[in-house]
């Protein structure tokens, strides 16, 4: 008598970021399935964020037979499935299991180019499919496509960022900057992981983060003296002829260009590392050394 070992996936996170994966003017969710698809090849999350499981977790995915695969976009959580039904996780599952995954920035930059306020850069980012008790009106994840661009809003506020802390390890809170908390139950059934029936549903839950990119705008620093035309992308800043800046913000993209003129001559664009503010929160600057 032989059996197999079946799994199949019981939910994925994407972890996409519009300054890896826009190019120039061109935003990610704007494009055709074709270049999308393009773009995900040569996207590596890895090179800015770390996913990891909290220990509670490894033991609970080791415990209802799962095993959590990381890509280079997210992760996926695979279930082994019954023999008799491959709908049924094998195992069946406590309805307040909840997994936990951390998000670990490795990128000193992360601020300098995502849409986020500098005051949010110490406060604990949560994406879950069940909203904490004591914050009803809490965001939900989004689903996979939907494109909803992540802001404050999944901030959570300090004494409840310090309800979550009590139970991380020093090692799970060092680099720490959100987690994906996902419940069997969620609080909506087209969040949660299995149907009415117990069953995975077809298709399984796929949950996405969408980041966007800071917009800034573009200083130039000149040796000399240069003279803007009125038609130019970029003007004197506060009439210093040395420092021209651009007439609006312009998105920070890791790939593609956007065209700034002066004189007919494009200028170069600015790299993640020179982001500075400016007196208005909502005001960032990108300097360019000429």
């Amino acid at each position: 008598m032989s059996f197999t070992i079946t799994y199949r996936p019981l939910f994925s996170v994407d972890i996409l970021h519009k300054y890896h994966l826009d190019k120039g003017m061109s935003q990610f969710q704007d494009m055709s399935d074709v270049d999308r698809e393009k773009c995900l090849v040569q996207y590596d999350l890895s090179s800015f964020l770390e996913i990891v499981p909290t220990g509670e977790t490894m033991q609970s995915l080791q415990g209802y037979g799962m095993v959590f695969k990381v890509s280079n976009s997210g992760f996926t959580v695979w279930c082994k499935v019954s023999e008799e039904n491959n709908s049924v996780p094998f195992t069946g599952f406590d309805e307040d299991l909840q997994l936990t995954f951390l998000l670990k920035l490795k990128d000193p930059r992360f601020f300098n180019y995502t849409d986020l306020p500098l005051d949010t850069s110490e406060r604990l980012f949560l994406f879950t499919n069940s909203k904490p008790g004591t914050l009803p009106s809490f965001p939900l994840m989004s689903p996979a496509g939907s494109f909803s661009v992540v802001d404050q809003s999944n901030a959570l506020p300090a004494n409840v960022a310090g309800e979550y802390f009590k139970k991380l390890t020093t090692n799970e809170k060092d680099g720490l900057w959100g987690m994906v908390t996902v419940g069997v139950r969620g609080d909506t059934a087209d969040v949660s992981l299995l149907n009415a029936s117990n069953e995975i549903p077809v298709p399984f839950r796929k949950f996405e983060i969408y980041l966007g990119n800071r917009k800034t705008f573009w200083r130039y620093i000149f040796r000399k003296e240069m003279t803007a035309l009125a038609g130019d992308d970029v003007e004197q800043e506060n009439g210093n002829p040395r420092k021209l800046i651009t007439k609006s913000s312009k998105p920070l993209t890791q790939a593609g260009f956007v065209t700034v003129k002066l004189n007919g001559t494009e200028l170069p664009n600015p790299d993640a590392g020179t982001v500075v503010p400016g007196t208005s929160n909502n005001e960032f600057y990108s300097e360019i050394y000429m």
